[in-house]
């Protein structure tokens, strides 16, 4: 296959807004994502010198909207920043969804009516596993997901914090960072056939992850 340059349309942005829909940003002239690692040395008896080692990452992104009043974004966007919020007020469930990089893996949703011959799977401390013995009790008072493969664009969602920087009326832009907190969820997402919004599915594609043994109902 030939190599294909991926460019900035190809990524796309979405934040939630006070009525908790995906609002795309399309006004912004920049998608510039800082994956920002963080670093620890450790000193290891074996070794002569210490090795610097990767031990997270706190990815952020810096936004510059062009302020069109009446454009979904900037109507969304504005009045949060008007508030100048704080805590919070200034968290937003945050979309990157990767459009150039289309894939075929596997997705969980949620099953609503009990089959014999299904595998259920449950969900715990944000990691799925296979179900036992679930019979049309059990199912009528748990939660099950079922698994399946579902076609779609890689994507993160997470809990983003908006920092507004700047309102530039010189050059008609707000700008803010989008900092990224708590857990990357990874999933894939597609567009809904009606309204063309994101739906975005968790996958099993998590990587490393702690579980909680006492996070449960």
């Amino acid at each position: 296959m030939d190599a294909k340059l991926v460019k900035k349309h190809m990524i796309g942005l979405w934040i939630k807004d006070d009525k908790g829909e995906w609002c795309r940003i399309k006004k912004s002239t920049t998608i510039d994502l800082a994956l920002n690692p963080e670093t620890v040395d450790r000193d290891y008896i074996v070794d002569e010198n210490p090795t610097t080692e990767i031990d997270k990452y706190k990815p952020s992104l810096n936004q510059a909207l062009t302020m069109y009043k009446g454009e979904k974004d900037f109507d969304t966007l504005y009045p949060l920043a008007y508030r100048l919020p704080t805590g919070k007020a200034a968290k937003r469930e945050v979309l990157i969804g990767f459009i150039f990089d289309a894939v075929t893996a596997a997705a969980y949703r949620q099953a609503t009516e009990f089959d014999a011959d299904e595998e259920y799977y449950t969900l715990l401390g944000g990691v799925y596993s296979p179900a036992d013995n679930v019979t049309a009790e059990t199912f009528a008072d748990s939660v099950y997901y079922i698994k399946e493969e579902s076609n779609g664009y890689r994507a993160w969602k997470t809990d983003g914090t908006l920092s507004f920087t700047n309102i530039n009326g010189n050059d008609s832009t707000l700008t803010f960072d989008i900092n990224f907190g708590g857990t990357i969820e990874r999933g894939i997402i597609t567009p809904d056939p009606a309204t063309k919004k994101p739906v975005f599915t968790k996958t099993d594609d998590e990587g490393e992850s702690w579980v909680d043994p006492f996070d449960g109902n």
